[in-house]
């Protein structure tokens, strides 16, 4: 009797001391718990401001390519699995499950949701990225303790984002801005969130060498069992995904802008002219010139019109025998700009008098063609000129 008695103590005391040296991990642990629930607004730290000499273009949804993928990891006596309706790569929801124990178990599961899109850098150039995340959802978590052991349960969600050039990533970042524990019993609950978050990094890139900027969320759980203590985890996400890609290297002003026609110099000019010209800009095709005109009889011409899209203009109807120039000036998005030459051409002799008389030059033979008024018929012109001719 007395030999049962001291194995009792001694098992007694042995669950005793496991019980609290548990117990004091498990309040060091419960300590870096985030029980109430947590919103994190957009943090913008990450980006710059407006700086002129900076060139932008941000990027939104639906996104060129995306993929999802699953993985799990099941140990002993465990279990999980997840249901989605994730559609289109960007709206849906996926609703994480997994448990383990008791009987000892591990069980882990997440779900990944990538985004991608090709990116050609229009030169060569310091490019920064900035990727701005969005989740949303509810993490469910429950743990156990008894005298033998304890389970855990944790989740969390990942942001990760990467460049690749076909051959290494030159970026390449997974971040995880929030997670949960439950240990023992402890920080068991109901967690809600809604992270916004701004991630980025800087990287030299070449012109015309094309490149793979992807991003994804993951949500994911997982559960540790131990003996007789089970743990269960559930997590429905929401959201989960990149909600803005922003894309900025400095800012070249445009090219010079190429005056096409009238040629300079050019004589005998049409008195309702088009002025044509080209224009490029470092930036590429993801930049938007605008260009002011400045035309007329001034060796320095004063502005005619701003803000012109196009790479022509016409001035109207000028004076003949007169000499007008003009010169282009491009503008970008940042108010880079770029002027061109100064071209002169002189216009074609004037046909319509001012008190509204046709004047012909007449030559021989004709001399009894002096004036037609501008309001006779044409018919009547055509017909004088063809009987003249033909006789």
């Amino acid at each position: 009797m007395r030999k049962k008695i001291i194995i009792f103590v001694i098992l007694g005391s042995l669950l005793i001391s496991s019980t609290t040296v548990f117990t004091t991990s498990a309040e060091k642990i419960s300590n870096n718990i985030v029980s109430e629930d947590y919103n994190d607004e957009e943090d913008n730290s990450l980006l710059t401001t407006n700086n002129p000499t900076t060139f932008r273009i941000v990027f939104e949804p639906p996104w060129p390519s995306y993929d999802t993928y699953e993985y799990k990891k099941k140990e002993l006596l465990s279990d999980c699995w997840s249901e989605s309706t994730t559609i289109d790569g960007y709206s849906g929801t996926t609703n994480l499950h997994a448990w383990a124990g008791p009987g000892a178990g591990l069980a882990y599961i997440s779900k990944r949701l990538i985004h991608r899109m090709s990116f050609f850098p229009p030169k060569n150039a310091e490019y920064s990225f900035r990727y701005k995340f969005h989740q949303k959802g509810v993490l469910k978590l429950e743990s156990m303790q008894t005298i033998l052991g304890a389970s855990a349960a944790r989740g969390g969600v990942d942001f990760f984002y990467y460049l690749y050039d076909g051959e290494n990533y030159l970026i390449e970042k997974t971040i995880t801005p929030k997670e949960h524990y439950s240990i023992g019993g402890v920080g068991n609950g109901e967690y809600p969130y809604s992270i916004t978050k701004s991630y980025g990094d800087s990287v030299r890139l070449e012109k015309g060498k094309g490149y793979t900027v992807g991003a994804k969320g993951k949500p994911w759980i997982t559960v540790d069992g131990f003996v007789a203590a089970a743990g269960f985890a559930d997590h429905f996400a929401e959201e989960a995904y990149l909600d803005e890609l922003i894309i900025e290297w400095p800012n070249s002003p445009p090219d010079m802008p190429e005056l096409v026609r009238p040629s300079n110099g050019a004589a005998g000019v049409s008195r309702s002219p088009t002025l044509e010209w080209t224009c490029d800009d470092p930036d590429g095709k993801y930049e938007t010139l605008k260009y002011d005109i400045y035309f007329g009889t001034s060796s320095s011409p004063p502005l005619k019109s701003s803000g012109v899209s196009n790479t022509f203009y016409m001035p109207g109807s000028l004076e003949g025998e007169t000499t007008y120039y003009w010169k282009v000036v491009a503008k970008d998005s940042t108010g880079e700009e770029t002027s061109s030459q100064i071209w002169k051409f002189s216009t074609e002799k004037e046909s319509l008098s001012k008190d509204g008389n046709v004047r012909i030059d007449i030559p021989e033979g004709f001399s009894a063609l002096k004036e037609i008024l501008i309001n006779d018929s044409i018919k009547e012109l055509f017909n004088y000129l063809s009987k003249n001719i033909q006789n």
